[in-house]
Order: structure tokens, then sequence, then C-alpha cells
């Protein structure tokens, strides 16, 4: 039988992160999966702080390595107990975007799991380095968490707009979240709206053509539940302009 791959949870030790790695517990458990850790210390960082504490290199290294251990084993621990589930933790050192990345390849991560703030997409990574960035070289799933978590997800918001690409943006949103109610969504442009006003087309007509285009999208949202196996009262379809 194989392993299912297990959920990594990127994390900078702070309370945000935490949110994070306990919403991962949580989906690991619905799942049967295992839980990795991994928190990077960065090269530019010891630099920074070599340079304003004037500390030795041995020394200041040392001390930073021992204490993210600690916390993640800590960290570790609690979600061992808490949600049953099995968890391994990483230390890394380099640049914070590369060892995210290259851990998620070590250990063939099925999601990359993420604390996000309020005030931004995500958190700033260490020195300056952003979630957005990433978002934009990971190559796999990335989950952002905002708040502690509570209980299992209810209901799933899975924009869509039929490439490729949707059926299975659906199917990882159904492996999050298996329970919840999934609601399809299809922003649905009418791009020659303004061009066939100008060019004096009736209002009826430009109604006809928008009313078309909408049951289009709802027929498509339906042949894509219907794909990947929904019942009834497991999605809700919304269309909108």
């Amino acid at each position: 039988m194989t392993t299912p791959s297990p959920l990594l949870v990127a994390t900078d030790l702070s309370a945000l992160s935490g949110h994070a790695a306990h919403r991962a517990a949580m989906i690991a458990q619905q799942n049967g999966t295992s839980l990795e850790l991994v928190h990077v210390i960065e090269t530019s960082m010891l630099d920074e702080l070599r340079r304003l504490l004037g500390s030795s290199e041995a020394d200041l290294e040392h001390r930073i390595d021992t204490q993210g251990r600690a916390a993640l084993q800590e960290l570790a621990h609690a979600i061992e107990r808490q949600h049953g589930v099995g968890c391994r933790w990483h230390l890394s050192h380099g640049p914070v975007l590369g060892a995210i990345t290259d851990q998620a390849q070590k250990c063939d991560a099925a999601l990359l799991v993420v604390g996000a703030s309020g005030s931004a997409v995500l958190r700033h990574w260490l020195l300056g380095a952003t979630g957005d960035r990433l978002l934009r070289v990971a190559t796999r799933p990335v989950l952002f968490v905002r708040q502690p978590p509570h209980q299992a997800y209810r209901r799933v918001l899975v924009p869509v707009d039929f490439s490729p690409c949707a059926a299975t943006a659906l199917a990882r949103a159904r492996a999050i979240a298996p329970q919840a109610q999934v609601v399809l969504l299809h922003v649905c442009a009418f791009p020659y709206e303004g061009k066939m006003r100008f060019a004096g087309v009736a209002d009826a007509t430009v109604i006809q053509f928008r009313q078309q285009a909408r049951s289009e999208a709802q027929a498509l949202l339906q042949e894509l539940a219907d794909g990947a196996g929904l019942a009834p009262d497991q999605w809700l379809p919304a269309v909108t302009q």
C-alpha cells in the first residue's frame, strides 16, 4: 500500500504559524497522513545579527539553532498530543524560499501550509522574503491559514474559469476539506458588451446575450460537479457578472 504524502508546514515559530500547524494537523488527521514542520534560519539574518550584536559566529548560530530545535520539538509534541498525528520536524539553513521548496520536494509534500496575516497576503518571512514570492515559486498546492482552527472547514469557495486547471482546483479543495460544502464560483465575463452598446445594439439583445452566457456557465458548473462526483447537497453554483 502506498503511503500518503505528508503535509508540510513552513513555520517561523510565531503564534500565527502555530495556527497553520494546527490546521494542517486537523487536515492530516482527516486524511490519515503525516505532518512535517520546517523552520529556516536564513543566512542573511545571521549575518545581520552578528553585525548588530557583535557575537561570535559559532556562539550565535549555536544559540539560535538550539532555540529553534527546542521550539520545533515542542510544537511537534503539542500536535501529536492534541491531534494524534505523527509529526517530524526539520531545521534548515539558507535562503528561506529555497529551503522551503527543497524540503517540500524531499518529502514529496501533498500540501504546503503557511500562516497568513490580515494586513497582507502573508507575513514577511524573517528579513523580507514574502509569502507572495513563495506562492509564485512553489510547485505544490499552498494553503494560507489566517485564524486559529476550531473545527473542520464547513464551506469551501472554488473559483473556476473552466480551464483544465478547474477540475484540479476542485479536487485539491475536496482533499483539504472532504466534508465541506463546495461553492463553485464563475465570474461570467461579457467582454463585448461595451462595443455592442457603442454599435447601437438594442438593450434587449445585450441582455439576451448576458442571459445566454449565464446559462452556459451554469451548465458547465453542473458538468464540473458531475465529473467530480458531487451529489446535489454537496455543492452550490454561483455565477456572477
